[in-house]
């Protein structure tokens, strides 16, 4: 993940946050959302709704079998369900109860196993944030940013991978009381600055863990809302 410039309107102030390092800040956050360490074995299904900009609902379900290595997705299309599945050694998916799908189909619909790979990083990355900063590759930078980023102040560190592992620059920002993560962005390209923003907002408990619920998302450089992920339940 390469390197960025914040855009200057969106901070009022930037200085170093000299209490902590990026490290030490990543671990509170990770003890306010997950204290007894809890991700590690999580095996819970997910029940979202999207909503886009125009008012129009799509619900999915996301299967997260962690000890077991399952995933599962169900794409809820009003014509053509879509389910993506993978296990330990199979990998799989299907349009409208069918597998016998076209090539074209496969790759416009991304029925494709590389696809149903991309959709577990996806939801197992994104879900479980702060806990997947420790992964390895993940080179998290010492320096603690205090500043104001769509007019709240957080806490906030800069993430990046190595090579191997991606190519974007990620910042998570966090609430300078309980540490809970509020927001992140990415940068798909250096000198374009194209990326985008996801902001967070409410909560879920599932058992001890502290997941956030709604996840409104933004297109840089011109700020477009996309729509906004809304987690309903985990069973």
């Amino acid at each position: 993940m390469k390197s960025f410039l914040f855009p200057l309107f969106l901070f009022l102030h930037c200085s170093l946050f000299g209490q902590m390092n990026g490290a030490e800040l990543l671990q509170k956050s990770i003890q306010y959302h997950d204290p007894q360490g809890e991700w590690a074995e999580f095996q819970g299904m997910f029940f979202f709704e999207f909503e886009n900009t125009e008012g129009l609902r799509k619900p999915s379900t996301v299967l997260i079998d962690l000890p077991n290595h399952i995933f599962r997705q169900v794409d809820g299309r009003k014509e053509k369900e879509i389910v993506r599945f993978e296990g330990r050694d199979t990998c799989y998916a299907t349009m409208g109860g069918r597998a016998d799908f076209s090539a074209e189909d496969a790759e416009k619909f991304r029925l494709r196993c590389a696809d149903v790979q991309m959709y577990r990083d996806y939801y197992t990355y994104l879900y479980g944030l702060p806990m997947k900063l420790t992964d390895p590759g993940a080179i998290i930078q010492e320096k603690v940013i205090d500043t104001t980023f769509f007019q709240e102040k957080y806490l906030a560190i800069k993430v990046m991978y190595e090579p191997e592992v991606g190519d974007e620059i990620w910042f998570f920002y966090f609430d300078p009381t309980t540490y809970a993560l509020k927001a992140y962005q990415f940068y798909r390209d250096e000198e374009s600055k194209k990326g985008e923003v996801i902001l967070l907002s409410a909560e879920y408990r599932y058992r001890n863990l502290r997941i956030p619920r709604h996840r409104s998302w933004y297109v840089f450089p011109d700020i477009k809302f996309l729509g906004t992920d809304r987690l309903e339940k985990i069973e």
